[in-house]
């Protein structure tokens, strides 16, 4: 006899597949139609930095265009994809946006910069 209640093992595993069908189907339309949007920002952003390295903004020993545009990138990004994740969290309180972004910058420059 088939019960309408699957074990929540299951089920937890059904909806993973779905949502991994679902993630990479996402996946190939953000591949077409917005990578590219993407790849160019970032590739701007490695511009910049090179800018800057090449102005000596950055301290000694700190050189590595790649490695300084992944860390800013990570930066932004990880207080964007927290914000997303936790804003209706209520033990969350969410300061705006704009100035946690603005005060990651100044951290990550205050670090990779000689006038820190």
């Amino acid at each position: 006899m088939q019960t309408t209640v699957e074990p929540a093992a299951t089920q937890a595993q059904e909806f993973g597949g779905l949502a991994h069908v679902a993630f990479k189907a996402f996946q190939r339309l953000l591949n077409q139609e917005a990578l590219h949007f993407f790849q160019a920002h970032f590739v701007l952003l490695k511009l910049t930095v090179q800018q800057a390295l090449d102005a000596g903004v950055f301290r000694e020993g700190i050189d590595n265009v790649a490695l300084i545009s992944q860390t800013l990138w990570a930066g932004v990004h990880g207080v964007i994809s927290l914000r997303i994740a936790k804003e209706n969290d209520c033990w969350v309180d969410c300061q705006p946006l704009a100035s946690a972004v603005d005060l990651m910058l100044d951290a990550l420059m205050r670090g990779l910069t000689k006038e820190g």
